[in-house]
């Protein structure tokens, strides 16, 4: 294998949607481990590495697989390329994703029944995201509950029982992350709208439409800060306050930049301040925005990431 099918396997596990995996693991880690708000942590526990581990082969398989059913869409919206445009087959892409649920599941094991537990309701709640008959991404209002539960539930106790056990407290403090999860979905369904269309995907953004989709997604993130208030969750509450502004702006200006500052501000704000808490979040986030910065512009000569472009 040379270095470009190399990268290009990497690539394939879609890193910028594991920035919100590894996000959802340090909060959830960050609120069972009830440490406080300010300072610079180097070091975990050996449970919390191993479960970061098992889950990011656990949902980079899934985006692996999630690509493959998609790219008929992906190909028609011009996004995600390597199995839309048969750089990578089909069957080699399938055998990757099988490989990384493996390895994870192993893990998995090793881990515990407790951490186990979550991952099986997780991959089997990925599989029924992703592959037909379910396929919950392209039926409205589930596509988003889906997204809701996976990140602000699951993803967001996988990170807790590193630390902690499973009690009242982590699902009350799991609440403003399942709405603000849910708000931010709804925005990113938005720039999608005409290409789902054109692929007979009724997402929630196809569904409500533009504008509405945009209402409900500043009422989401606007319940996710009352929540916040609620669980004495002041990374919530900050990152909604100043994120509702620009969410406001995309139900008046439903195209361009408005709607996706709509759901990179929240995201943003978020990895900002973990990246500040955490110095192997800061390391994730600068290798992943910066080696997606050189692959795509050697590769595909794109600038990806960007804040302005898709």
């Amino acid at each position: 294998m040379n270095f470009t099918n190399l990268f290009d396997f990497i690539i394939l596990l879609r890193p910028t949607l594991l920035l919100p995996v590894w996000a959802f693991l340090f909060l959830g880690y960050f609120w069972g481990a009830h440490l406080s708000y300010i300072g610079f942590d180097f070091h975990f526990p050996q449970k919390f590495t191993l479960i970061a581990v098992s889950y990011t082969l656990l949902m980079g398989g899934a985006y692996v697989i999630n690509q493959i059913t998609d790219r008929e869409t992906d190909k028609i919206n011009r996004k995600l390329f390597l199995i839309a445009d048969g750089i990578i087959p089909v069957k080699t892409a399938l055998s990757y994703a099988l490989i990384l649920e493996f390895v994870s599941f192993l893990l998995a094991i090793k881990i515990g029944v407790d951490f186990l537990l979550i991952w099986v309701i997780s991959f089997l709640l990925t599989l029924a995201y992703s592959v037909p008959p379910l396929k919950l991404k392209g039926k409205p209002i589930v596509d988003m509950m889906a997204n809701a539960f996976g990140y602000g539930l699951l993803n967001f106790l996988a990170g807790w029982i590193s630390v902690g056990h499973i009690d009242a407290s982590a699902y009350l403090h799991s609440i403003p992350y399942i709405f603000s999860v849910a708000g931010v979905y709804m925005s990113t369904t938005i720039p999608d709208i005409e290409g789902d269309k054109k692929a007979g995907e009724i997402t929630s953004g196809v569904f409500f439409g533009p504008r509405l989709t945009a209402i409900l997604a500043f009422f989401l993130v606007f319940l996710a800060l009352l929540t916040g208030f609620m669980a004495a969750d002041y990374i919530v509450v900050v990152v909604a306050t100043l994120s509702l502004p620009f969410i406001a702006s995309s139900i008046f200006n439903t195209e361009g930049l408005h709607v996706k500052l709509a759901y990179r501000v929240p995201g943003g704000l978020v990895l900002l301040y973990l990246s500040l808490r955490f110095f192997p979040f800061l390391v994730l986030g600068i290798l992943t925005y910066f080696g997606q910065k050189l692959y795509y512009r050697w590769r595909f000569n794109l600038d990806y990431p960007s804040l302005t472009g898709r």
